[in-house]
């Protein structure tokens, strides 16, 4: 059997404390839980993006949001992502593609529960959008399927699981066993902001940061418009493009001013001029979930262009609205 090929991301569905532990626990979490916690060593280690899912389930059911069978057994670190979900796939309704997409993800390995639906779902849309994806046999499980007649016999959970990752067709790969699945770093997030004045005024988007839900109602911050470098994508092509999708202005001339290192990438700062016009907040075209990150718009007062270069550029590149008053013309909701 060729190995798999290495992944950048790891996806981790659904290890949630009524799957895992508990009378309705699935039966093979004695060996499912090990083998995810391998998985995840190992993509940490190397610095692959870690993701996990967590199911938003109905009233009633066992994993029903803020109900102890809905609360994750794994700790999730500061730097791993949580998307929450309402759907058997972790891309319904989320911003899951978006997230690795930005990131420069191709490979994903996914592993966690149940086999034939939230983990079948999530590989079969990540195959859908051009994701090469890693299953590994040892990481996945769900429920024994009951006999529905007379004569009919039970099938095993092992059994149903495997049949599960068979479904998914040749596109697929399905190595033994979660120690054979290889992680590489993600690569690092290339971004680029556009500095556009007016009237010794600075443009700046209010976003929505993720919170703790998952989703998009944690706290406001103020960022030049700008966004992620798309591969094989020119600087220049990224800031026209990212402007005109988050404020609907056309980009005439750009000149560069720094480009600041940070954690996970860099982003390149240029002094942005526009066509006529006022600004209108767009959407972002990547995101499928209905929690906008785009919210607003502001003009702040700017500071001096030199002071983007060196220590004080990345504090002023995103800036918490409880510390900025905004003020200036156009400021829009």
């Amino acid at each position: 059997m060729c190995a798999p090929p290495q992944a950048t991301a790891l996806i981790v569905v659904d290890m949630q404390a009524g799957f895992v532990d508990g009378d309705c626990a699935l039966p093979q979490m004695p060996t499912v839980v090990p083998a995810v916690r391998q998985q995840l060593e190992s993509a940490r280690t190397a610095g692959a993006l870690v993701i996990f899912l967590q199911n938003d389930g109905s009233a009633g059911a066992i994993d029903e949001p803020e109900t102890p069978g809905w609360e994750l057994v794994l700790d999730l670190r500061a730097d791993d992502v949580l998307v929450r979900k309402q759907h058997d796939s972790g891309f319904a309704g989320t911003d899951l593609a978006a997230i690795l997409k930005r990131n420069r993800v191709e490979t994903i390995s996914i592993c966690g529960v149940m086999s034939e639906m939230c983990v079948a779902a999530a590989a079969r849309d990540a195959m859908e959008r051009g994701f090469t994806v890693v299953l590994a046999h040892d990481s996945h499980g769900t429920y024994p399927v009951p006999a529905y007649a007379d004569g009919e016999r039970a099938v095993s959970a092992i059994d149903a699981a495997r049949a599960a990752e068979w479904s998914l067709g040749d596109g697929i790969h399905i190595p033994p066993r979660a120690v054979d699945v290889q992680f590489g770093a993600v690569l690092r997030r290339q971004r680029v902001a556009a500095l556009i004045q007016r009237d010794g005024l600075l443009l700046v988007v209010r976003h929505r940061a993720r919170g703790r839900s998952g989703r998009h109602d944690g706290e406001l911050y103020l960022t030049p418009p700008g966004g992620s470098v798309e591969p094989s994508e020119a600087l220049i092509d990224a800031l026209t493009r990212e402007v005109k999708e988050e404020v609907n202005l056309v980009v005439s001339a750009a000149e560069f001013v720094t480009c600041i290192e940070h954690t996970g990438g860099s982003t390149t700062l240029f002094e942005t001029s526009v066509e006529a016009g006022d600004p209108v907040l767009g959407v972002d075209p990547e995101l499928e979930c209905d929690c906008p990150v785009l919210v607003g718009l502001d003009w702040i007062p700017a500071p001096p262009t030199e002071s983007w270069s060196g220590p004080v550029g990345l504090s002023q590149l995103s800036i918490s609205v409880s510390a900025q008053t905004t003020t200036g013309p156009q400021a829009a909701e």
